[in-house]
């Protein structure tokens, strides 16, 4: 497993391999991991990237937190923020907290550590937080 977390602990490289823990859902692609800490049951107009952290990825969703109606609303503000449809973006850990691992597919990294990946998913995020 090839992970880079210095300084960027909200957004972790997950290299295309088996892994046990966390689940790498397809081992032949490289995934990032993300911190999110979630917010439910906000107003509509909040909804959205609330920060980006060195600790977590903030996250406001309006939907309750009942049914997994929450997650869904998760997904599809990470899947607008980040251009990928929700069904590539999934709850590694955390399904019933406000503390939350989720995994986004990216491409393998030349260097082994997903500097490039991270760096493009941290300015996508930055520049989808709500003002």
């Amino acid at each position: 497993m090839s992970t880079h977390t210095a300084a960027r602990t909200a957004i972790r490289y997950l290299s295309p391999k088996p892994l046990k823990h966390p689940p790498n859902p397809n081992p032949n692609q490289a995934h990032l991991l993300l911190s999110c800490s979630i917010k439910p049951n906000v107003s509509a107009q909040r909804e959205g990237i609330e920060s980006v952290t060195e600790e977590a990825i903030g996250i406001c969703v309006a939907a309750v937190p009942r049914g997994g109606r929450s997650n869904e609303g998760v997904r599809g503000v990470l899947g607008k923020a980040l251009g990928l449809p929700k069904g590539d973006i999934i709850i590694v850990k955390g399904a019933t907290s406000r503390q939350k691992i989720i995994s986004v597919p990216c491409s393998s990294s030349a260097d082994g550590l997903g500097l490039e990946q991270i760096s493009r998913v941290l300015e996508r995020l930055r520049s989808a937080i709500k003002k």
